[in-house]
C-alpha cells in the first residue's frame, strides 16, 4: 500500500497580502460603496505611489476593484460586490 502524502491548508493562517493590499483592502471594508483614487490612500510621509499603483492595479486583474475614468480624466476604483 502506497502511503499519499496530503497537505491541508490551515483555515486559521491569515492570507499573504502585502503591506499596501492589505490597506486598500482595509479600505475598501470599512468603505464600501465610495470610489477613491489612489492618492485617498497617501499619507504625507508616504510617496510610493508608483508602488500603490501596481497594487491596485493587481486588485483590478484580480476582479476586486473596478476602475473608472470620469469626463474630467479622473481615475476612480471602487470595490466589486
Amino acid at each position: 500500500m502506497n502511503a499519499v502524502e496530503v497537505k491541508l491548508s490551515n483555515p486559521v493562517e491569515p492570507p499573504n497580502y502585502t503591506f499596501i493590499e492589505q490597506r486598500v483592502r482595509l479600505f475598501c471594508t470599512k468603505h464600501p460603496k465610495m470610489k477613491f483614487t489612489p492618492e485617498c490612500l497617501l499619507n504625507d510621509h508616504e510617496g510610493d505611489k508608483l508602488e500603490l499603483d501596481k497594487e491596485i492595479q493587481a486588485l483590478v486583474n484580480d476582479g476586486i476593484l473596478e476602475k473608472q475614468i470620469s469626463d474630467a480624466g479622473t481615475v476612480w476604483y471602487y470595490l466589486l460586490n
